[in-house]
C-alpha cells in the first residue's frame, strides 16, 4: 500500500471508514509506516483541536459558507476571539 492520504487520515479519525478491507489495510500500513504514524497522529491532533473548537463555540458557519470575515479561524486559534 502507497502512504496514506491526508483526506484518508482524516477519513479514519472521524469515523468516515468502515468497511473492512479499507480500514484494515489502513490502520495496517499506519503500524508499520513511521512517517504516517506520525501523520496520523498529527492528523488526530487536528481533528480534536476542530471539535474543540465547535464544541466551544469558535465555530463560524459564515466562513465556512464563505460570506463570512476570512480570518476567524485564525483569531479563534489565536485566542483572539
Amino acid at each position: 500500500m502507497a502512504h496514506v492520504s491526508d483526506h484518508d487520515l482524516e477519513r479514519y479519525h472521524l469515523g468516515m471508514i468502515f468497511k473492512e478491507p479499507e480500514l484494515a489495510a489502513l490502520e495496517e500500513h499506519v503500524l508499520v509506516c513511521p512517517a504516517c504514524a506520525v501523520r496520523a497522529d498529527e492528523t488526530q491532533d487536528y481533528v480534536d483541536a476542530v471539535r474543540a473548537a465547535i464544541v466551544v463555540g469558535r465555530y463560524d458557519y459564515r466562513v465556512a459558507s464563505g460570506v463570512g470575515p476570512s480570518q476567524s479561524w485564525h483569531r479563534a486559534a489565536t485566542g483572539l476571539i
